[in-house]
């Protein structure tokens, strides 16, 4: 890494600016209701934001604008959901940033820290709420399974670097509770190698408040796990703590699959994770439509729903 410091980056660590704080039982029974009802009013705040200074004002770099947008309300929130933020290292300046992925505030968390541009799984346009944030928000939305959309989206990133912002995707394709970082795709490297953009390793991890479960189960977001049961249980968490390490950009070299798997490896070591002789078994029933054996919580049954690739 190219630095030891851990620095917060949402506002007014150690404890996150605006953030909803409740005593004793209230905080168990209202905290979860009362934080939905005031991250949807910021929702609708800023989509007003976004109207006036992106719709109103037409920038004459408006992919930029989005992505500045994306930053600020990401801060915001990150605030009234109870996340803090820290991070050791330098984000990217330029080119394209990677990471392990494990929850749906994976966006929020990468994108606090600067103007960033994500490419995600095309379902995600269609869902409420996140799917009209991350519209509004520049976000290039791709189908995997159609390499003709994926060459699309490649063709996405020149635009996207030239206006200044990050490139920012999950090579996974999938999140997981963290254990493990699944083998990178590799497609999405390519126009980094072509072009010569560095490509900078990032690691995110969780935590919560020791009464409050784990951050496996309570904030990552895998297996079987359904969205709506899954984030009002995350809600009603009284505080929960994420740090990013970046990497040291790396210079793309001539081939995007050696490139995807030396950033492989480098994402497994910020994280101090060693990469499982399960993980290939992983990938293959996740291509089969199964969840992974071992990713499966203690209470599911022998046959689970597909996983949802994100």
């Amino acid at each position: 890494m190219s630095s030891s410091t851990e620095v917060a980056i949402t506002p007014g660590a150690p404890a996150a600016a605006g953030a909803i704080r409740f005593p004793g039982c209230l905080g168990t029974w209202w905290r979860a209701p009362v934080r939905l009802a005031v991250f949807l009013v910021c929702v609708l705040t800023s989509f007003g934001d976004f109207f006036l200074r992106v719709c109103l004002v037409c920038p004459a770099n408006p992919t930029l604008a989005r992505a500045r947008w994306a930053q600020r309300w990401a801060r915001r929130y990150l605030s009234i959901l109870g996340i803090e933020v820290a991070g050791q290292g330098q984000p990217p300046r330029a080119g394209v940033l990677v990471s392990n992925h494990l929850s749906y505030v994976d966006i929020l968390v990468l994108g606090a820290a600067q103007p960033l541009v994500f490419v995600a799984k095309s379902e995600l346009r269609g869902w409420p709420v996140v799917g009209w944030v991350t519209r509004c928000a520049g976000t290039v939305f791709v189908h995997r399974a159609r390499r003709r959309d994926v060459r699309r989206v490649i063709g996405e990133f020149p635009r996207v670097v030239a206006a200044g912002a990050v490139v920012a995707f999950f090579p996974e394709g999938t999140s997981s509770d963290g254990r493990t970082v699944l083998p990178f795709h590799s497609s999405l490297f390519a126009p980094a190698v072509r072009r010569g953009w560095s490509v900078t390793p990032a690691w995110i991890e969780f935590a919560v408040e020791a009464d409050d479960g784990d951050a496996t189960q309570e904030v990552c977001w895998w297996g079987d796990a359904g969205f709506p049961g899954h984030f009002w249980n995350f809600l009603s968490k009284r505080r929960i703590r994420a740090r990013v390490r970046y990497g040291i950009p790396q210079p793309p070299g001539p081939d995007r699959k050696m490139l995807a798997r030396r950033l492989h490896a480098q994402v497994c070591a910020l994280g101090r994770v060693t990469p499982g002789p399960d993980d290939t078994l992983a990938r293959a029933e996740l291509t089969a439509g199964r969840c992974p054996a071992a990713w499966r919580r203690p209470s599911d049954r022998a046959t689970v729903s597909a996983h949802r690739a994100r």
